[in-house]
C-alpha cells in the first residue's frame, strides 16, 4: 500500500509541476509573440509615418529596389527599366536627413532595428520610399505583393506565399504599404523549443527530488501504518485471549447444563473477568477516539486538583501495600485547574498506577504537586529498572509497549500512557518522562491553572 501511495504522491507532484510549467512557459511564449507582433506593427507604423513626413516636406531621398506597374515592369522615378524590365537596386542613403540606417546608443533611437520596406501605391504600381526603408522586396516578390495588396481591402495581414507581414495606410491622400519579413515574428518558435528543453530538464530534476522527498513526506504515514498494524496485532491478541476463555467456559457450562450455577461459579466468574477486560479495551479505544476528535461535548469545570490528587493517591495505598511499595506525597493545597474531571482523574490514576506497577518491592513511590508559574506541576517518581533509552521517544505512542514480549496481564493494552498524554495535550498541558538507572523514572504532568 505504501509503495502505491508513494507512486501516487510522485505522480501527483509531477502532473502538478508539469501543468504549472506548461501554463507559465506557454504564457511566456504567448506574451513574447504578442510583443514581437506589436513591435513589428509599430516599426511599420513608424516607417509609414516617416515616409509620409518626407513626402509632405519633399525630403524623399530617392528610391532603391524599384517599383512595378500593373504589367510587372520595374519602375524608379527618373530611370528607365532595362531589357529585362528591372532596374538594379540601389543601396539606401546613409546619414543626414536622407539616411535610414539604424542608429545605436542611447534610448531615443530614431527608428526600429527591424528591417522595413515602405512603398507608395501610385496607381497600379508600388514605388519604394527608400529614405524611409531599411529593406526592399526583389522584383518577383514585389510583383506578387503588388497584385495581392493594391486591390486588397484588408489594412494589415500576412502574405503567406512571400512570408511577409504588411500594413497599408493612407496619409494625406497617399497610400503606403510597409513590409516586414515574417522571420521577425517567428522567434517564438525558437523560444518555445528552448523552454520545452528547459521544462523537460526541470521535470527530470524535480522527479529525482520527488523520489527523495516522497520518502520523507510519507514517513509519518509509514509510521502510522506500522503502528496500526502493531495495534491490530496487539488488539487481536488482547481480544482473542478473553474470547477463547469465554468460549471455553461456555462449552464447559453447556456440558454441565444439569449442574447448578453454584457448582460452576468459577467458570461464570472467569467469563465475567474476561468480559470486563474486553470492555476496558473497547473503552480505551473509545477514549482515544474522543481525544482525537477533540470532543467538544465533554464538560469543562473548575477542579480542585489538590483534593483530587490526594484522594487518588490514597486510593492506591492498598495497591501499594499489596506490592510491598511505600508511598510518599507532597501536595500543595488549593491548586485548581479547569478541565473534564473524569479525564483529569484518568491522567492521575494512570501515572500513579504505572509507578506502582514498575516499582520494585521495598521501594518508594513519590508524588509531588506544586505550582510552577501559571501551571500546576505534578510529578510521580518510582525507583527500579529504567526505561531503555531507545524506548523513551516512543513511550507515549499508542499501542506501544516497552515489553516487546507482551506480558499477558489483562490490565495493560499499551494505551494507558498514550491516553494520559492525549489528556494532558487536550487540556493545554504536557506530559514528559525522564528515566535513568541512577535517578529512577519520573513522569511530569503540567496543566494550566
Amino acid at each position: 500500500m505504501l509503495k502505491k501511495l508513494r507512486q501516487k504522491f510522485i505522480a501527483l507532484n509531477m502532473v502538478t509541476v508539469a501543468a504549472v510549467i506548461i501554463v507559465v512557459f506557454s504564457g511566456i511564449v504567448a506574451i513574447n509573440h504578442q510583443q514581437t507582433l506589436t513591435n513589428v506593427h509599430e516599426a511599420m507604423e513608424a516607417s509609414i509615418n516617416d515616409a509620409a513626413f518626407r513626402q509632405t516636406n519633399n525630403r524623399d531621398g530617392g528610391n532603391f529596389g524599384g517599383g512595378l506597374d500593373a504589367n510587372g515592369m520595374a519602375s524608379r522615378e527618373g530611370e528607365v527599366p532595362n531589357n529585362e524590365g528591372t532596374i538594379p537596386p540601389e543601396p539606401p542613403n546613409e546619414g543626414g536627413d536622407q539616411g535610414m540606417t539604424p542608429r545605436i546608443g542611447g534610448k531615443d533611437g530614431r527608428m526600429s532595428s527591424i528591417p522595413v520596406a515602405v512603398y507608395r501605391i501610385s496607381g497600379d504600381k508600388l514605388t519604394l520610399a527608400s529614405a524611409s526603408s531599411s529593406a526592399y522586396l526583389i522584383d518577383t516578390d514585389l510583383s506578387t505583393a503588388s497584385s495581392t495588396i493594391i486591390d486588397q481591402a484588408a489594412q494589415d495581414g500576412t502574405i503567406d506565399t512571400l512570408g511577409v507581414h504588411y500594413l497599408k495606410r493612407t496619409v494625406n491622400q497617399t497610400t503606403y504599404v510597409a513590409f516586414v519579413d515574417e522571420s521577425e515574428t517567428s522567434g517564438w518558435k525558437d523560444l518555445a523549443a528552448t523552454l520545452a528543453l528547459v521544462g523537460i530538464g526541470a521535470l527530470l530534476i524535480f522527479f529525482i527530488i520527488s523520489l527523495f522527498f516522497s520518502r520523507w513526506a510519507l514517513r509519518p504515514v509509514e509510521e502510522a501504518w506500522d503502528k496500526q498494524r502493531q495495534f491490530v496485532s496487539d488488539a487481536s491478541h488482547d481480544l482473542k485471549t478473553p474470547l477463547t476463555v469465554i468460549l471455553a467456559n461456555s462449552s464447559i457450562l453447556l456440558d454441565n447444563a444439569d449442574e447448578t450455577i453454584a457448582k460452576n461459579s468459577q467458570w461464570v466468574e472467569s467469563t465475567k473477568t474476561e468480559a470486563e477486560h474486553m470492555k476496558q479495551l473497547v473503552g480505551d479505544l473509545l477514549t482515544m477516539a474522543q481525544i482525537d476528535e477533540g470532543d467538544a461535548t465533554m464538560p469543562r469545570e473548575d477542579i480542585d486538583f489538590s483534593t483530587m490528587v490526594q484522594g487518588e493517591f490514597l486510593e492506591f495505598e492498598s495497591v501499594a501495600f499489596e506490592r510491598n511499595v511505600e508511598f510518599a506525597s507532597t501536595v500543595a493545597p488549593d491548586i485548581h485547574v479547569v478541565g473534564t474531571p473524569s479525564r483529569v482523574r484518568r491522567l492521575v490514576q494512570t501515572l500513579i498506577d504505572n509507578a506502582c506497577k514498575y516499582a520494585p518491592a521495598g521501594s518508594v513511590v513519590t508524588l509531588k504537586l506544586e505550582r510552577e508559574g501559571r501551571m500546576a506541576r505534578m510529578t510521580v517518581h518510582n525507583e527500579g529498572d529504567p526505561i531503555p533509552a531507545e524506548d523513551l521517544p516512543h513511550i507515549f505512542d499508542r499501542f506501544y509497549r516497552v515489553d516487546k514480549a507482551r506480558a499477558n496481564d489483562g490490565d495493560s493494552h499499551g494505551l494507558g500512557l498514550a491516553i494520559a498524554y492525549g489528556i494532558a495535550q487536550e487540556h493545554g498541558g504536557s506530559l514528559e518522562v525522564a528515566s535513568t538507572a541512577e535517578a529512577g523514572t519520573t513522569f511530569t504532568a503540567r496543566l494550566p491553572l
